[in-house]
This record gives C-alpha cells, structure tokens and sequence, in this order.
C-alpha cells in the first residue's frame, strides 16, 4: 500500500529525525498525563477547545477525541485533507493496539533499528504510527480512560498539540478542585 505523500519517512539511515524523543521519554511523559475524571463533556469541551485556537491559527487539523473506545468527539477543520479521517483511525488502532502514544510505537521501532510495518506486519491504510494519538489515563488506576487523536501537521506537532490538550484539562482540574 501506497502511504499518502508527506507522512512516510525513511527510517533505516544513521541521524535521527529532527524532534526524536525516545521512547523512555514518551513513556515518562505519559505518566504525567493522568486525570481525575474524563466523560464526554470534558472530551468535548476539549475537542472545542483545540478545534477554536486551531481555526484561530488556520491550522488544518483534524480531531478525534475518544472516551474509552467510543468516539466522541470529531472534526475536519477547514483546509485539512479528506484523507484525515483515515490517519485518525489508524494513529487510534496503532496507539490503542500497544496502550501507547503513536509516536512512541514510531519511535520505539526506530530506537530498535526497524519499522512498525516490519515488525508487525501492520501497514497504512489501517495503522499508522505517526505521532498525534495519546492516551490520557485514569489518576485512580492509571488505565486508559481515552484518547485525543491529532492529525494535519507534522507527527511532532501533532503529538504535541494532543499533549496540551490532556494537560490544559489536567490544570483546570487542579485549579477548579479545593485545595
């Protein structure tokens, strides 16, 4: 299968891509993106939220945002490309097959000198590890509560983007909770 232009990257040379974070560092920075609560409401409220300043920014993004395994939340933002929707199923299979952010099964293939594709036999159009689907965790059990999926700029932008997103929730919890 043909990946779409701009989303395949050549993994077998020597550098690493610029804005490389190791697995060991996805993996910590998951551990800090735990809530206290998250429904539909606060996946809403936060698809809006990222939706708003992207628009304000005339980013191209498209944005999933799941509740367990059920989505609840999705748009296809001016000047993002119809094959949006496809990149956001399959950041979503790849993160939620492994229980990781998709940059890190990316990442993690290459600190191991291979692909996703190589090592799973799992190809675009049904995943792709690119960065831009995180999960966000339970603060009582540490399990998966949802995912925020991100697609339209780089991987590292997205992944980025679907990280603030989880800690601009967490904030307001802390600052909305008594102290």
């Amino acid at each position: 299968m043909v990946e779409p232009k701009g989303l395949a990257m050549h993994l077998h040379d020597d550098a690493v891509p610029p804005g490389f974070m190791s697995p060991q560092e996805l993996l910590r920075e998951e551990n800090t993106l735990v809530i206290q609560r998250f429904d539909e409401r606060i996946s809403y409220e936060m698809g809006c939220e990222v939706a708003d300043r992207a628009i304000a920014l005339g980013l191209p993004l498209s944005i999933s945002i799941r509740v367990e395994d059920r989505e609840t939340f999705r748009v296809m933002l001016p000047g993002s490309p119809p094959i949006g929707t496809v990149v956001l199923d399959a950041k979503y299979r790849t993160a939620a097959r492994g229980g990781h952010s998709s940059l890190y099964e990316r990442n993690l293939r290459i600190a191991r000198l291979t692909t996703f594709e190589e090592e799973t036999g799992l190809a675009f159009p049904d995943h792709a590890p690119f960065g831009g689907a995180v999960p966000v965790r339970s603060s009582a059990s540490g399990e998966i509560r949802g995912w925020v999926v991100i697609t339209g700029l780089s991987q590292e932008e997205d992944h980025a983007i679907a990280v603030g997103a989880i800690r601009n929730v967490i904030a307001r919890t802390k600052s909305a909770s008594p102290a």
